[in-house]
């Protein structure tokens, strides 16, 4: 299964940012919460805090690898914090709720591959009913703030592409371009592993390639069946550009691939009409 990277079908659909987001004036500014990092185990599975704040979602014009689906870039608040996992789901976190693993090479400290976005869904939606706490996938807005850390620039860590080798896993650096174990290379500032890379992951999101252009209508539309989800992140087998904070790439929600995964938000589901949350992710 190959992502699309620059979509030919455009969906008359909008989805507003979640959790108190709004649209307003792009200026080259981000907030940087305190960089403490605040960690806690929930369920066996490591999560860190992301604190509230706002950033600056997309990419300038002008950035190298650029898609037109990432503009314009837009302000989006976050009134409160979020806990988020630090790294990709693991395999044996997997089997443990599903009791099952999709995974082509098994090892279970490994992240869990070829899982749809129906399958990551399903997941939060168990865990939450024997858990008795909310999980859901993230929303693309909780995913790049999270995965920005206050930074403004094209990676977490900067703007040079040759740094990705200290942080994440992919193309250029990947033994034969074959997923690796999480967390062997250096955390964002605010404790999240391979956001760059490893594996590509997928968010909550219904994917619309001008959802930035329309990012404050009043309303989204209800969104038809079968349309596909947004995948944030790089994987071994991405190119620096990639590897893109401000990258959007989607796929159909019954589609799964080898370098495909996700991580999970605990407590807060997105805020978006009851129709978005059929999935069995609710409550």
């Amino acid at each position: 299964m190959s992502l699309v990277k620059k979509p030919y079908v455009v969906f008359a659909i909008v989805l507003v940012l979640a959790i108190g987001t709004g649209c307003s004036t792009f200026t080259p500014k981000t907030t940087a919460p305190d960089t403490k990092v605040k960690t806690h185990k929930f369920h066996g599975i490591e999560f860190v805090w992301i604190p509230a704040g706002t950033f600056e979602m997309g990419s300038p014009d002008g950035e190298p690898g650029r898609g037109a689906d990432e503009g314009p870039a837009h302000a989006v608040t976050f009134d409160e914090g979020f806990w988020i996992s630090r790294s990709e789901i693991r395999q044996k976190e997997y089997a443990l709720v599903m009791n099952e693993n999709p995974s082509a090479d098994k090892r279970e400290e490994m992240p869990v591959t070829n899982v749809s976005w129906l399958d990551a869904m399903a997941f939060c939606a168990k865990l939450s009913a024997d858990s008795g706490a909310a999980y859901c996938l993230p929303t693309e807005a909780q995913w790049e703030y999270a995965a920005r850390a206050g930074s403004a620039g094209t990676y977490h860590f900067g703007n040079d592409p040759i740094l990705i080798d200290m942080y994440d896993w992919y193309a250029v650096n990947a033994p034969d371009k074959a997923v690796q174990y999480g967390e062997q290379k250096a955390p964002n500032r605010w404790g999240l592993y391979d956001v760059h890379g490893n594996l590509s992951e997928w968010c909550y999101d219904v994917y619309a390639e001008d959802a930035y252009e329309q990012c404050c209508a009043s309303a989204p539309a209800a969104p038809a069946e079968g349309v596909a989800r947004v995948v944030r992140g790089g994987s071994v087998k991405s190119k620096a550009d990639e590897c893109r904070l401000a990258d959007r790439s989607h796929a159909a929600p019954e589609a799964n691939s080898p370098t495909l995964g996700f991580r999970i938000v605990r407590d807060k589901l997105p805020t978006w009409p009851k129709y978005y949350r059929t999935a069995g992710a609710q409550k």
